[in-house]
């Protein structure tokens, strides 16, 4: 265009700039991963301050959910952070669903999410949905555990998961990279995708590039072999330091998550948004079908989507959250102990039924054979009483 014809185009980057200065950005991170692998203190040090505080998990059984909300300004642009901890995960003897509650609480979020979008008011909804989760891994040379990966996998079909070796100090540089190699072939053999969703392909290969990000927790300083203050954990050898790249993988993680990548983290849980949204309104379409609210609705095949919108509307939402909770995937397991246990109590009772049956029919022996005897004695008592009348 010609510099006297311009109309103002070229001002239209500066007002996305100002609008998103203006608006700010809301950020929700979750840390998942076992108690004591160092997920409150990674939240410190990511911002430089103590942000969270550990929970007290002494009396908790089972993964329970913190939700803290924070108000983070730089150079005037506002972030609403949320962290979404899970105490108290992996913590119980039989721990095989320990994942359960933290995603029923993703999915909970997209649930309320669709229900606000349905409500004529709009305006207020409150968008709470879970953009990254970073899963701790306790660093060993014996690989992950299969809580470990079962968690994971569910998280990563619901989530942008990013694997994390939590205390990557504990390893020398040897133990980590055959740790990395394990943990990027289980990742790869049992279907565990690490931010596949991310629109933008370079930046979900260069995640997967570099996960698992092995990180170092603290927000001491010390003095470094260079005479530096530095944060870091201190060792009889030296300084294992946090923003060292030489040492842990903190630095490249930070930038993914607070800076170069957390636009293209945002925009990807729309993705798993739209998939979760996809599959409730199939289950809601499903369900009204099943339960008898479309019964004068005819083929179900050759509807159009108003149709489809009525009858999926038409199940009460009571209705549909209790069918819901049936789905659970630790019902299956807990019908099977249950019947087990029953079968194991009704085995028993039989097995005392039998005991008292054999019991008494013992028993009538004895007393069918003292009748014998008491008989024979009363016939001959009878047939002396007849010779003495005789």
């Amino acid at each position: 265009i010609d510099e006297n014809w311009k109309i103002g185009l070229s001002y239209l980057p500066l007002q996305s700039k100002e609008l998103a200065s203006r608006k700010g950005a809301k950020f929700t991170l979750m840390v998942a991963g076992q108690e004591g692998t160092g997920k409150s203190t990674f939240l410190n040090t990511l911002f430089g301050c103590d942000l969270v505080h550990a929970s007290d998990t002494n009396n908790r059984g089972t993964a329970n959910i913190d939700v803290n909300t924070y108000k983070l300004v730089e150079d005037t642009f506002q972030l609403e952070l949320t962290t979404v901890d899970t105490p108290g995960f992996g913590k119980n003897t039989n721990n095989q669903f320990d994942w359960a509650p933290i995603t029923d609480y993703i999915d909970e979020q997209f649930r309320l999410y669709l229900f606000q979008s349905e409500q004529p008011e709009r305006i207020k909804r409150e968008d709470n949905r879970v953009h990254v989760c970073l899963y701790f891994i306790v660093p060993t040379l014996c690989g992950l555990k299969p809580l470990d990966v079962i968690a994971m996998r569910e998280l990563s079909s619901r989530v942008n998961l990013i694997p994390v070796i939590s205390k990557g100090d504990t390893l020398n540089k040897n133990e980590l990279r055959q740790f990395k190699d394990m943990v990027k072939m289980t990742l790869s053999s049992q279907d565990i995708n690490v931010c596949d969703l991310i629109l933008d392909s370079q930046v979900s290969a260069k995640i997967n590039s570099q996960v698992p990000f092995s990180i170092i927790g603290s927000n001491l300083y010390y003095v470094n072999e260079k005479g530096e203050m530095v944060r870091g954990r201190k060792y009889p050898w030296g300084v294992a330091e946090v923003e060292n790249e030489e040492h842990c993988d903190f630095v490249q993680l930070r930038k993914i998550l607070m800076s170069e990548n957390m636009l293209d983290l945002i925009n990807s849980t729309e993705v798993h948004y739209e998939n979760y949204r996809r599959n409730s309104l199939h289950f809601r379409f499903v369900e009204s079908a099943n339960s008898g609210y479309t019964s004068n609705l005819g083929d179900l095949s050759k509807i159009d989507g108003f149709q489809e919108l009525k009858i999926y509307n038409r199940i009460p939402l009571t209705v549909l959250e209790e069918n819901i909770r049936n789905k659970h995937p630790s019902i299956p397991y807990y019908e099977k102990k249950i019947r087990a246990g029953l079968s194991g109590i009704v085995s028993n009772q039989e097995s005392r039924f039998r005991e008292w049956k054999s019991a008494l029919v013992k028993k009538q022996d004895v007393l069918n054979r003292d009748i014998e005897h008491i008989h024979d004695k009363l016939i001959k008592l009878q047939e002396l009483v007849s010779r003495l009348e005789t």
